[in-house]
């Protein structure tokens, strides 16, 4: 019997491959991580050959490097495997005032808030909510803002660095404004849509910023 030959493919039809494709994390886990994550620590927000330009995750990581928050990195595990994508929690450069580093313009910071925003109904129940909460108080009460590491034991969050990034959360949000006449100094917040403010510490008695 002979062999019947299989018809020759058509010159010039196309032809598809399937190549490598890249996941991604979900962007509320990488928050979730965020706000939580020592310095050091590492998340893989991607694997493949390459991110995608509009990529939810890849945005996101793009906007938290440029603003600071983490460092993007790419590895191999092993010779021949997917392209890991990850970053890693940047250690914070923190003047007293608690706020992210950088340079500061006649004590407040570079950046400018953002238009206040409403807030959803879970917010209270948030770290970041729960520190604006306390903040309010405060500022309805005249009393002083404490450092991070006081909030941070009267909300019992686990670290100084969970009270500081809710503070920055709320600035970016436009919650709140952050003033200090030089970074060694405490800080003065201002509650921006009521306009009340913490006490200035240079005009409470020592007797009383314990109150």
């Amino acid at each position: 019997m002979s062999d019947i030959a299989a018809p020759p493919a058509a010159s010039g039809a196309p032809r598809f491959m399937l190549g490598p494709l890249t996941l991604y994390a979900e962007v509320a886990l990488m928050e979730a991580w965020l706000e939580t994550a020592a310095p050091g620590e590492e998340l893989v927000y991607a694997t493949g050959p390459a991110l995608g330009r509009d990529a939810p995750a890849a945005v996101l990581a793009r906007q938290w490097a440029s603003e600071g928050e983490v460092a993007t990195h790419q590895r191999r595990t092993r010779a021949g495997g997917p392209l890991e994508h990850f970053m890693r929690r940047r250690m914070p450069s923190v003047g007293h005032d608690g706020l992210r580093g950088g340079p500061r313009l006649f004590g407040t910071a570079r950046r400018a808030a953002r238009p206040a925003q409403t807030a959803p109904a879970d917010f209270a129940e948030t770290q970041a909510g729960r520190v604006f909460a306390l903040l309010v108080d405060l500022a309805a009460r005249g009393q002083v803002c404490p450092n991070n590491r006081a909030i941070a034991a009267e909300l019992d969050l686990n670290t100084a660095e969970q009270a500081r990034y809710a503070i920055t959360r709320l600035v970016r949000a436009g919650m709140i404004r952050v003033d200090a006449a030089s970074t060694f100094d405490p800080r003065i917040i201002t509650i921006l849509n009521t306009g009340a403010r913490t006490a200035d510490p240079s005009r409470v008695p020592a007797a009383a910023k314990g109150k």
